[in-house]
């Protein structure tokens, strides 16, 4: 199984000028994280595109979307979810907390990713949280029940 890493800029790879307090992007560093962690994961990097989330506009928003739908690996990671995107659902500050009941040690690979896949193709932002022997998401409360409808065919029989 592979997965696959779309860059898209944020904190891992900017770059701070202290004297200015401007971001720029060069290059990204997640290559080098994957090596220093020992990573034995199949993972193929690609840079979509280098840039801060308060710059992204619509037109870079569907780019990451059709990217994550439409690649050939299972596992998808984006290592910036774009600011905007959360700052949609921020007004209340209120998300539904739903609890994954799932044993999610180090070892098992993919949970993270499936959940989000799968909540990415409904189009509902969140957030997720792996730990051992169940995880948690955030989702906007308004779109709680779409999110557990979602989530359905991810559980197995029984």
């Amino acid at each position: 199984m592979s997965i696959r890493v779309f860059v898209t800029g944020g904190t891992c790879d900017n770059q701070y000028n202290k004297i200015d307090g401007t971001l720029s992007f060069r290059e990204t560093h997640i290559e080098d994280v994957l090596e220093r962690g020992r990573c034995k994961l199949d993972v193929k990097v690609e840079v979509l595109m280098m840039m801060d989330s308060l710059d992204m506009n619509a037109p870079d928003r569907a780019r990451i979307v059709e990217a994550s739908r439409s690649c050939a690996e299972p596992q998808v990671v984006i290592t910036q979810a774009p600011t905007r995107w959360s700052r949609r659902h921020a007004r209340s500050r209120e998300a539904a907390w739903i609890t994954l009941e799932v044993h999610s040690a180090l070892e098992a690979v993919g949970l993270t990713a499936a959940v989000a896949r799968v909540l990415t193709d409904a189009g509902i932002p969140s957030n997720v949280i792996a730990a051992l022997h169940h995880g948690h998401l955030f989702a906007p409360v308004d779109r709680a029940g779409e999110a557990l409808a979602a989530l359905e065919g991810l559980a197995g029989p029984g």
